[in-house]
């Protein structure tokens, strides 16, 4: 399954043109049904349905609290940890090393700036707990680290980026199209 966007005239394309080669068929699996009135345009079989990544942050920044906890724990990254000591992401070379566009280091920043650091993440869970049968369905979501550990996986400061409906999970063929 891949993400579709509607044409400029606002109807999806009907059915999957993905191919895994060059010389493969098109995939072919119809991606629209009729409307449930008969009488519109077809409309998606699975719309993927989404909040806009960018409201969110505008949502998670505008908290009064968030800017002021993401600054002040970006003034204790990397200081003094030795290896033995590494607890958090930015205990590491990786980021303290990342470079900018301009060649400069990425977490250093300029007054009023934010270099906010994400990890995009897939977890699987059985949404009947363990008492029931293995089904999996997984939650793609995007984390910020530069709030503190304990705050960082809080439903409020986490991004739902999609669902991946069960029963079971995708091969790896098929997780590519999410």
């Amino acid at each position: 399954m891949a993400i579709h966007e509607p044409t400029s005239n606002g109807q999806y394309i009907s059915h999957c043109s993905f191919k895994p080669f060059e010389n493969s068929p098109a995939c072919n699996t119809p991606l629209t049904k009729p409307s449930a009135a008969g009488t519109g345009p077809p409309v998606p079989i699975l719309p993927y349905l989404h909040q806009p990544v960018e409201l969110w942050l505008k949502r998670l920044l505008s908290r009064p609290e968030v800017v002021s906890v993401i600054e002040k724990h970006s003034e204790s990254w990397g200081n003094g940890r030795t290896r033995a000591d590494m607890s958090d992401i930015f205990d590491g070379d990786g980021l303290r090393n990342l470079r900018a566009a301009d060649g400069s280091r990425f977490l250093s920043k300029k007054a009023g700036q934010l270099r906010l650091i994400f990890t995009l993440n897939i977890d699987w869970f059985n949404p009947f707990g363990q008492s029931h049968k293995a089904i999996s369905i997984g939650a793609i979501y995007l984390v910020c680290h530069n709030l503190p550990f304990h705050m960082r996986y809080r439903t409020e400061n986490v991004y739902l980026a999609g669902i991946i409906p069960g029963p079971s999970e995708p091969n790896f063929d098929q997780i590519n199209h999410f």
